[in-house]
């Protein structure tokens, strides 16, 4: 075992929680539609601060390429084109027999890195 081995860690650690403190009590503060909005301007403004400007948005040109159907959910396999020739994969899951241009209930997943991708155990289990 390194002695303090985890100083960096825990420093990083904590600073998150006071950012994430602050952001709770900042968005705890706001009242009404006008604050909501300007704290969504500041969020855009400190999110291209830190990651440069935003891509221009491209058609999506969805594709769906196949569809399971298991329990009484369906799920299309769908492309999209997130940048112009960059495409991403996603699944959308709708109760059977459901019209794909009826509102519905939604849940993002973000699946992140590992083996399996969107097709992780867990990842699956939330849906099925």
């Amino acid at each position: 075992m390194i002695p303090y081995g985890d100083m960096v860690q825990n420093y990083y650690r904590n600073l998150a929680k006071k950012a994430v403190k602050a952001r709770s009590e900042r968005l705890n503060r706001i009242t009404d539609a006008q604050e909501a909005a300007e704290e969504v301007k500041l969020a855009k403004a400190r999110l291209q601060k830190a990651f440069g400007k935003f891509p221009e948005r491209c058609p999506l040109d969805p594709v769906v390429t196949g569809t399971v159907t298991r329990d009484g959910i369906t799920c299309e396999k769908v492309i999209i084109q997130v940048r112009p020739g960059m495409h991403a994969t996603m699944s959308v899951f709708r109760k059977e027999g459901t019209p794909a241009d009826e509102k519905q209930p939604l849940v993002l997943q973000l699946c992140g890195h590992n083996a399996n991708g969107k097709a992780a155990g867990n990842g699956q289990r939330l849906v099925f």
